[in-house]
């Protein structure tokens, strides 16, 4: 049974900046189903989860990128590592933020998050 379904890998690639061609839904599902080992009963954990899975994955890769000169030309690959670790920041943040919505006695559902910034702004 799958995890995600097609709009969670749209959503997915889309945080990701990436096309079904570089994450095909195969392996968004596989991401998925690992999120869900630590997040079965929570659907809003488990996406966001399932981001810091894919980048942790992505960042030992953007590590071993540095600078390095060629041809009177130098290329600055620091840059990559530095995006992936505060996109991972950011989605570990996001995981012990969001919550599924809770069902309240009129039959609606409540959100519980915590709330950022400031109003009036």
């Amino acid at each position: 049974m799958a995890i995600g379904d097609e709009l969670a890998y749209q959503r997915l690639r889309a945080s990701l900046g990436v096309d079904e061609t570089v994450f095909p839904d195969e392996t968004a599902e596989e991401y998925f189903e690992w999120a869900n080992d630590t997040y079965p009963d929570n659907a809003a954990k488990r996406e966001a989860y399932t981001r810091v899975l894919v980048i942790e994955g992505l960042l030992p890769g953007g590590m071993l990128l540095g600078k390095y000169t060629q041809n009177q030309s130098q290329e600055d690959f620091t840059k990559i590592k530095d995006n992936l670790a505060w996109w991972l920041d950011y989605w570990r943040q996001k995981v012990a933020t969001v919550t599924d919505p809770v069902a309240t006695p009129g039959g609606g559902l409540a959100f519980f998050t915590t709330a950022q910034g400031q109003r009036g702004r």
